[in-house]
């Protein structure tokens, strides 16, 4: 196969190659399983006295910040956060 060494980074030496289905199903893998994680986590809470809700530097008088957000950020941060990890590691800019 040759050197596996990347001339524009050379602390990517030794990298193997990957395809971009494989980048793909491993995003796609990863991102499900944050999904299903949480939205489990927020339906046991809900089933189990209601989803808890945070107030701002934990003062009440504060607006309150729910946990039904992280159902929606965490599957999306964990795929954009895959995908810059996916792209620096291809060297792809």
């Amino acid at each position: 196969m040759g050197k596996l060494t990347n001339p524009k980074n050379p602390f990517k030496a030794g990298v193997a190659p990957m395809g971009n289905q494989k980048f793909f199903t491993t995003r796609l893998f990863f991102t499900a399983l944050v999904a299903v994680a949480i939205w489990g986590l927020l339906a046991w809470d809900y089933a189990h006295g209601g989803v808890p809700r945070h107030h701002l530097l934990a003062n009440p008088t504060l607006p309150s910040v729910s946990n039904w957000w992280g159902g929606l950020l965490l599957p999306v941060l964990t795929w954009v956060l895959l995908a810059a990890i996916v792209q620096n590691a291809t060297g792809k800019d």
